[in-house]
């Protein structure tokens, strides 16, 4: 296992000499934090985002229950992300914190009364409500239309440099075993489906799908991109899964903006293809802005050959031509590319919970489905629907949310 900063660490200890040293940088595993000691390679271990992650870390690695403990992913999105703009912290993975009062240690109450319960979508938003309802002590039946849990989580995994969020996967797997939660992969769940579970609540986590035709918010009296539906024009998600397979000269338009589009990117470059970059926005990629990947992500990738045009975005593609347009100057060059790839937000995939509304049992929505965003909004919302709360007036993370919290 890789841990930042732990090559150093002898040269470190063999000029301390006597002194005392500290081993620290993403620390995760406790028979490696104890081989650093034991060995002399260090005197003390330091973690932080680790049990921000878990804060009842050291607890489980005394107790032998080092299986149970939620490893950082080391995301940067609650922690990093938000104390560079001066705010309280949170944690992608673990809602609590920040919110101890309200879902740390000691508040998770046994349900009143064992209801059945079945979550649809085993994304990040199902897995985590599936786990929460199981640890009160309700019947939880997950149902998920792939042959493996992770939603989103996988496709990101395919792209470099990505592979910590795999634990996170990992770990809510590891829990619904532990927990009695029935798993059934490959399940594609309908209204009739569901209807046979004979279900008191269910919660509907079934995602976002891909956007396809091209649409840019920065040209909302634009409906759809004139020629996005070439064969050629193939969106991020199409390339992530290996369904679609690009050209030489890949164009990606790039509506979203985050971490996710900079990885797409990355892997097309790793795999050899010449590509250009327009995005809407003024700057690579700005949720970067509040992390230290800004620092070099974006240097890297223009050092492996990305071109890039910002402001920017296509007023047409015909055939291989793509007449792009600089926002501001609202002037037009043609660019050349084999294929186009969009990078769009994506669009809620709420069909079935639609369908079920009409049902005698309760249902309810979490997570992309509901609209997509980001990864701790999943986790979040996962929390509040496992605690049967998601009629609670705090529900929405907005900003200020977390302040007035505490």
């Amino acid at each position: 296992m890789h841990v930042a900063l732990l090559e150093h660490q002898a040269a470190i200890k063999a000029a301390a000499g006597a002194t005392p040293t500290i081993a620290v940088g993403g620390l995760i595993d406790p028979d490696q934090a104890e081989e650093l000691v034991a060995s002399g390679q260090a005197e003390l271990v330091a973690m932080i985002r680790a049990q921000i992650a878990d804060p009842e870390w050291a607890n489980k690695a005394r107790e032998g229950r080092a299986d149970e403990i939620v490893r950082c992913i080391r995301c940067n999105q609650g922690c990093v992300g938000r104390a560079t703009r001066g705010l309280p912290i949170t944690c992608a993975i673990n809602p609590a914190a920040g919110r101890e009062r309200l879902f740390g240690v000691g508040t998770l109450q046994p349900a009143e009364s064992r209801r059945r319960c079945v979550v649809v979508g085993g994304g990040a938003a199902g897995l985590k409500a599936s786990e929460t309802l199981a640890r009160r002590g309700h019947a939880v039946t997950l149902l998920e239309r792939k042959q493996q849990l992770g939603g989103q989580i996988r496709l990101l995994l395919r792209t470099p440099c990505r592979e910590p969020f795999a634990r996170l996967v990992e770990d809510l797997e590891r829990s619904l075993e532990r927990e009695g939660v029935d798993v059934q992969l490959g399940s594609d769940a309908t209204a009739e489906t569901i209807d046979t579970e004979e279900p008191e609540l269910v919660i509907v986590a079934t995602g976002a799908a891909a956007r396809t035709d091209g649409f840019c918010h920065a040209l909302p009296h634009v409906a759809s991109l004139p020629g996005a539906d070439q064969p050629n024009v193939i969106d991020s998600w199409a390339v992530l899964d290996g369904s679609a397979e690009p050209g030489e000269r890949v164009l990606v338009l790039d509506d979203d903006g985050t971490r996710a589009t900079a990885g797409l990117v990355e892997l097309l470059l790793d795999q050899g293809h010449d590509v250009e970059l327009v995005s809407r926005f003024p700057m690579l990629f700005p949720p970067l802005a509040s992390t230290s990947e800004a620092s070099f992500l974006p240097a890297a990738l223009a050092q492996k050959g990305l071109r890039y045009r910002l402001s920017s975005w296509a007023a047409r593609v015909e055939g291989s031509t793509v007449t792009a347009i600089d926002l501001l100057a609202q002037r037009e060059s043609a660019v050349e590319a084999d294929t186009v790839v969009l990078a769009l937000a994506p669009v809620a995939n709420d069909a079935l919970y639609r369908a079920l509304l009409d049902r005698p049992y309760e249902v309810e929505r979490i997570g992309d489905c509901v609209a997509p965003r980001r990864l701790d909004h999943a986790i979040y919302e996962g929390e509040l629907a496992g605690r049967e709360l998601l009629s609670w007036r705090d529900r929405v993370i907005e900003p200020g949310s977390l302040e007035r919290a505490l």
